[in-house]
């Protein structure tokens, strides 16, 4: 659905429960968080089509792009059962957990607008 206006399209990520979505900062992807059977990021192209698993072992959400587009971070379960802050690749490879913290859940996690640093909350 075209947005008056404006120079993009309305992209319906409506398939299991998506929810938060990053536009890259080229805005030719979307990184976003989808409900199906858990908690997971993908990432699709700017039009919807060629969804793709990044962070699939369910627990994982609120994906953020990097300003310069080569990182995302993003909160995952998976190492302690509690909310983590991590780093991966837009395709989902090299993934680096950022917080070790076992005693609090952290989340929302963003990028400074440099890229030097992540913010959070825990």
């Amino acid at each position: 659905m075209a947005l008056p206006n404006c120079r993009r399209s309305c992209v319906y990520l409506i398939a299991w429960r998506s929810a938060l979505p990053h536009w890259s900062p080229d805005g030719s992807l979307l990184a976003f968080t989808r409900n199906r059977f858990g908690w997971k990021v993908f990432r699709a192209n700017a039009d919807g089509s060629g969804v793709k698993g990044l962070a699939t072992q369910g627990g994982s959400c609120r994906p953020d792009w990097s300003p310069d587009g080569k990182r995302i971070v993003y909160v995952s379960h998976v190492a302690d059962g509690k909310g983590d802050v991590w780093t991966m690749d837009p395709d989902g490879g090299a993934k680096v957990r950022v917080t070790l913290n076992s005693e609090s859940y952290d989340y929302d996690p963003a990028w400074s607008p440099d890229g030097s640093w992540i913010a959070y909350q825990s």
